[in-house]
């Protein structure tokens, strides 16, 4: 069952890139005004992967294909369920938009430093980590 205390988070990659987006300045907002890979809560009533494709819709005007849940993280004590996805655009245009600022496509490197320069290491699930490090040797 889905939790009223539930998100996603995105990994979309298109020509070898990664897409991050800059979080809107937002009160007690922990990614204000960082570059981040986009995410955004579950609403009452939908599943993950709805929630994914609306909320990616409003941050990017992207829509996505779907190619796989890396896992799912529990943050807060247990109060908060995280899914994790590796997702492609259909769509080639994407523009910031609800609460992002800016957006660009970077490196699985430049993900990966964005990983280790954050206070919030602890959410990213492993498999995310593995395959942007594959990527990354791959790329060498």
């Amino acid at each position: 069952m889905i939790s009223e205390n539930s998100a996603i988070v995105t990994l979309i990659e298109k020509d070898n890139l990664f897409l991050i987006g800059k979080k809107r300045e937002k009160d007690n907002h922990p990614l204000s005004g960082q570059w981040h890979i986009p995410g955004g809560k579950v609403l009452p009533g939908e599943d993950f992967e709805t929630a994914l494709k609306r909320e990616m819709k409003e941050e990017t005007n992207l829509d996505l294909k779907i190619d796989k849940l890396f896992g799912q993280v529990i943050r807060g004590d247990g109060v908060w369920r995280v899914n994790w996805y590796l997702c492609h655009p259909i769509n080639d245009i994407a523009i910031a938009g609800d609460d992002l600022t800016d957006i660009r496509w970077v490196t699985s490197q430049e993900i990966l430093d964005l990983k280790n320069n954050s206070q919030r290491n602890w959410e990213w699930p492993e498999k995310v980590v593995s395959y942007l490090k594959e990527y990354v040797a791959k790329q060498n």
